[in-house]
């Protein structure tokens, strides 16, 4: 039987503007590394916001991007799940193209799911079929945030991954 840790497959996408110490994770409006789907059906951001000092916030949307660099990103859909009470997760939801506003209220964590259909759909600067996707945040108020930004690949085809999937 493989381990829940081999069918998700967490992957490192953080960098260094919001991973130093986990605060103020929003700071400078931060993107995550780009992420590559080519071999998994989707992936799942976990923002998890821990702490606010004030009325700090983000807009969290999704982009297909062209390459690993990238190049040219495009905003898609995707589903979230706001969970702002302890074993009471929100409702599955639908966002557009213009994400979800307002995240950062202490201890609330926003499931992000993403699939890779979706990113393959997505024209990219007039291309299709892509595979690489990131997370962006937007900050829209200040305050610091503290907190931290995951991601988990689901429904892998190869188990376990042996390269790596962040480009």
């Amino acid at each position: 039987m493989n381990s829940i840790i081999e069918k998700i497959h967490p992957v490192h996408c953080g960098n260094s503007s919001f991973v130093a110490a986990n605060e103020d994770i929003f700071n400078g409006s931060p993107t995550t590394d780009v992420i590559n789907l080519k071999n998994a059906q989707g992936v799942m951001f976990v923002v998890a916001c821990n702490a606010n000092v004030g009325s700090g916030a983000a807009t969290i949307t999704i982009e297909a991007c062209d390459n690993v660099t990238p190049s040219n990103t495009t905003a898609i859909v995707f589903r979230y799940q706001l969970i702002s009470t302890t074993d009471l997760p929100g409702t599955l939801t639908a966002a557009t193209t213009s994400g979800v506003a307002s995240i950062g209220t202490t201890n609330t964590m926003l499931l992000v799911e993403v699939d890779a259909a979706t990113v393959g759909a997505a024209s990219v600067n007039s291309t299709y079929n892509n595979t690489f996707v990131r997370l962006k945040a937007t900050e829209t108020q200040s305050d610091a945030v503290d907190g931290a930004i995951l991601a988990f690949l689901f429904g892998l085809r190869y188990s376990p991954l042996t390269t790596t999937q962040i480009s």
